[in-house]
């Protein structure tokens, strides 16, 4: 399948998972095992709210192990306001122990036009590039702690084990449909 830029980084990714979750709310998955999986492992596309990705382990995954991406390509909204993003999902307590099997620009956790995203208590390690990446600074209030990275950007060195980028300019105001008036 094609790949997309999601957004102001330069990441390409594939919108399709093992479980691919596009639309939905208050889903959980929790205590599964995602070997070998040539692609990604977990996806919440576009409108995903108060979902939980917990207690899963992901082993030798061939690209990205969670994918959480808001709209983007031909539906895509630089300003957000379509409300076509991923908001206060949760991603806690994972194990994610090699990604990039085949895709190199891979890794264990991918954001893109999100809000309000929880990812706490991981262990992940062994990648080509990055562990985290953050591909955008779209809308904000992400919480990331406590977790921990290990053997991250084996295959390239252009960055660390966490990864951000942001060529777009975003109003934050435009995000939350908020209007300033004088």
């Amino acid at each position: 399948e094609p790949y997309e830029v999601s957004s102001g980084g330069d990441w390409a990714i594939h919108r399709g998972a093992s479980v691919f979750i596009d639309g939905a709310e208050d889903i959980t998955i929790v205590g599964n095992h995602f070997d070998q999986v040539d692609g990604n492992g977990v996806f919440l596309s576009r409108y995903v709210r108060n979902c939980s990705v917990e207690l899963n382990d992901f082993t030798d995954i061939g690209d990205s192990a969670i994918l959480v991406v808001g709209a983007s390509g031909r539906r895509r909204t630089n300003q957000a306001t379509s409300l076509e993003y991923p908001a206060f999902n949760s991603i806690r307590a994972n194990y994610i122990g090699g990604v990039g099997v085949w895709s190199k620009q891979s890794a264990a956790y991918y954001k893109s036009i999100t809000r309000a995203n929880v990812l706490v208590d991981n262990v992940m390690h062994d990648g080509p590039r990055s562990g985290i990446n953050y591909n955008d600074g779209a809308i904000g209030g992400e919480t990331m702690q406590g977790n921990l990275l290990l053997n991250y950007v084996k295959e390239s060195n252009d960055h660390g084990p966490f990864n951000s980028w942001d060529r777009q300019p975003y109003d934050p105001l435009r995000f939350l449909g908020l209007c300033v008036c004088v």
